[in-house]
C-alpha cells in the first residue's frame, strides 16, 4: 500500500508543478487553452467514421503501457514511421 501511496502523491506533485507552470507561463497557456478548443470528445456510440486513403494502411497498437511509453518505444523499434499517441 505504501507504494502505492508515493506514486499517487509523486503524480500528485508533478500535477501540481505542471498546473502552477502553466500558470506563469503565458505562451504554454495559450497552448493548452488552444489545445483544449481544438480537442473533440466522442462518446463511444457517437464514434464518427475513420477512412484510409487507398493507397495506405493504417497500424492501430493496443498495448497496456502508459501511451508515451508505448509511442516511444514503437518509435525506437520503427524509425522511419510516424508514431501518434
Amino acid at each position: 500500500m505504501d507504494r502505492y501511496v508515493d506514486k499517487r502523491n509523486q503524480r500528485t506533485a508533478v500535477f501540481e508543478d505542471t498546473m502552477a507552470w502553466i500558470r506563469t507561463n503565458r505562451k504554454l497557456a495559450e497552448a493548452v487553452a488552444d489545445s483544449q478548443n481544438r480537442t473533440i470528445l466522442y462518446k463511444a456510440d457517437e464514434m464518427p467514421e475513420f477512412s484510409a486513403p487507398e493507397n495506405r494502411t493504417i497500424e492501430v497498437t493496443v498495448s497496456t503501457e502508459r501511451s508515451f511509453e508505448a509511442a516511444m518505444r514503437l518509435k525506437r523499434e520503427r524509425t522511419e514511421r510516424k508514431v501518434a499517441y
